[in-house]
C-alpha cells in the first residue's frame, strides 16, 4: 500500500490538475493523413504521447486515491481508538463513583 505524507499528497494533487486528461485524438484538429491515407508519423507520435500521458495520469490518480484511502482509514482508526479510550475512562470513572457510594453507604 502506498503511504504518502501530506506535502507529497498536495504535490500529487497539483500534478493531477496540470496533467491533461484527454489528449489522444489530435487527428480531429490536425489533418494528419498522407496522400496514401496513412497517418503521419508525427501524428502517431503525438497520439502515443497523449496515450502515455493519459496512462501516467491514471496511474498517478489511482496511487493518490490509494494513499488518500489509506490516510482516511488511519484517521478513522485513530478516531475509533480515541473514542474507545474515552469510553473506557468514563466506565472507570462510573465504577469508581459506584464504589465510593457503596463505601459511603457501608460507613453509615
Amino acid at each position: 500500500m502506498v503511504r504518502l505524507n501530506i506535502p507529497t499528497m498536495l504535490l500529487l494533487e497539483e500534478k493531477m490538475k496540470e496533467t491533461p486528461r484527454v489528449t489522444t485524438r489530435v487527428a480531429t484538429v490536425i489533418q494528419g493523413r498522407t496522400s496514401k491515407g496513412r497517418k503521419d508519423d508525427t501524428l502517431m507520435a503525438m497520439e502515443d504521447s497523449g496515450l502515455n500521458k493519459k496512462r501516467q495520469f491514471h496511474k498517478e490518480y489511482t496511487e493518490l486515491k490509494k494513499a488518500i484511502l489509506s490516510l482516511e482509514r488511519e484517521r478513522l482508526a485513530g478516531h475509533k481508538a480515541r473514542r474507545d479510550r474515552e469510553e473506557q475512562a468514563l466506565e472507570e470513572h462510573r465504577r469508581a463513583e459506584r464504589r465510593m457510594k457503596e463505601e459511603e453507604m457501608e460507613y453509615r
